[in-house]
């Protein structure tokens, strides 16, 4: 495996297109995928894709869609998974946000998994939720919310 990353670009949505309908998901529109998005490639195969969206005025950000290669292998799709949002994370970091919402279904396994691991609380039967959140070292610990 030999991971790299690389920043997403209009050009890449027909990628995207096609993981949404190989995962049976409606697909978002062009316009609708956020500039601060980015690609977890193996070599130079695409195997996840995840994003983020600022708010305007302040230091806060939701996590915009995340979305992998449908038949990825999971220990594969585990280290994208951790590249992917690492990077996502630290760009948040350098473009000066403060706290992050995710949430995401019971069935994301891997996801659930990674946020988990970063000290994320399941706040009820249905969601995970987390906040990413700076603190005045620009460290961060997580909250549930």
């Amino acid at each position: 495996m030999s991971f790299c990353i690389r920043k997403y670009s209009k050009s890449d949505y027909p990628i995207l297109e096609k993981w949404f309908k190989d995962w049976e998901w409606e697909a978002w529109g062009i316009d609708s995928i956020s500039p601060f998005a980015f690609w977890v490639f193996d070599d130079d195969k695409p195997i996840f894709f995840t994003s983020y969206y600022k708010a305007v005025g302040c230091n806060l950000a939701q996590m915009g869609i995340s979305i992998s290669l449908k038949d990825c292998p999971k220990i594969k799709l585990a280290r994208a998974i951790s590249l992917g949002l690492d990077t996502l994370f630290q760009d948040a970091e350098n473009e000066g946000i403060k706290a992050i919402r995710y949430a995401t279904d019971l069935e994301s396994k891997v996801m659930i998994d990674y946020f988990v691991k970063k000290g994320a609380k399941l706040i009820d039967n249905d969601a995970l939720v987390a906040i990413k959140v700076f603190d005045e070292n620009m460290n961060f610990f997580y909250e549930g919310n």
